[in-house]
């Protein structure tokens, strides 16, 4: 839906989420980590989209006494869920009591927002780091190891495809890789790369491999830039050649002059 409105609200009340979810015992015990991982799966798939909504999450703002091992929600537990979220970039959230009653000791003034957003906002640009708190180099290294892993879903949060691809399209296509990347070596990259979201280019060198062979790529030079607040991978033609074909096309076409059998 989110290419389509304004604004998605995703209902994340820590409560709704069962035993084990996101790896905690009591979701609802963590309202920060839940509403942090929730979040995170919400810019991830915002991420893949050309002009995607506002996201305006619902928060909890009542006790589930009736979820084993809850705890009770008062202003802290509130507060706790609008800072992560802010954290994260969203500034923007609806609050939800079905009794209508709610605390206002729960929400920031808008000094204490404003004074919380610009250090947020003012960390992530000192260190070049995007809303999920990656840098550059830590998006590349993130990318491969999810191709790596055959995690379709983390790579394509993380790949620019110039949006050629949806959410349909590319697990068709994932289905085509021959390959995966074994091994890796990432240049250094200034820590102060990319400040003001500014693309950056990452050099390094990569292996595939296929059937107990081995195929290298040197000199790599890929571009990384921020899409929709979260830094994206932009792999050479030739790595997204190597790791569609199989070993043959490629011992038979390499595809440049860096392709090392």
């Amino acid at each position: 839906m989110s290419p389509y409105i304004d604004y998605i609200c995703p209902m994340v009340y820590p409560s709704h989420y069962g035993p084990g979810y996101f790896g905690l015992a009591v979701p609802d015990a963590h309202p920060g980590k839940t509403v942090e991982y929730a979040m995170i799966d919400s810019i991830k798939r915002n991420a893949t989209l050309e002009n995607p909504a506002i996201i305006r999450p619902w928060l909890q703002s009542f006790t589930a006494s009736w979820v084993a091992g809850s705890i009770s929600y008062g202003p802290a537990e509130v507060r706790t869920q609008i800072e992560t979220a802010l954290k994260l970039g969203i500034d923007e959230y609806l609050i939800w009591n079905a009794n209508n009653r709610y605390m206002p000791a729960s929400y920031l003034s808008r000094e204490e927002y404003e004074n919380l957003d610009e250090k947020f906002l003012h960390s992530r640009e000192e260190t070049g780091k995007d809303v999920l708190g990656r840098t550059p180099r830590q998006a590349v290294e993130i990318f491969l190891e999810a191709l790596n892993s055959r995690n379709w879903r983390e790579a394509f949060a993380l790949q620019i495809t110039d949006h050629e691809m949806d959410h349909r399209d590319y697990p068709e296509w994932k289905n085509q890789w021959e390959t995966k990347p074994v091994f890796y070596e990432i240049e250094p990259v200034p820590e102060t790369s990319g400040l003001s979201g500014s693309p950056v280019f990452v050099n390094l060198e990569v292996h595939l491999a296929s059937r107990g062979n081995e195929f290298k790529l040197v000199k790599e030079r890929w571009e990384v830039r921020q899409e929709n607040q979260i830094w994206g991978v932009k792999p050479s033609s030739a790595f997204v050649e190597l790791l569609t074909c199989n070993q043959q096309n490629n011992e038979e076409n390499p595809p440049d002059l860096s392709y090392q059998p």
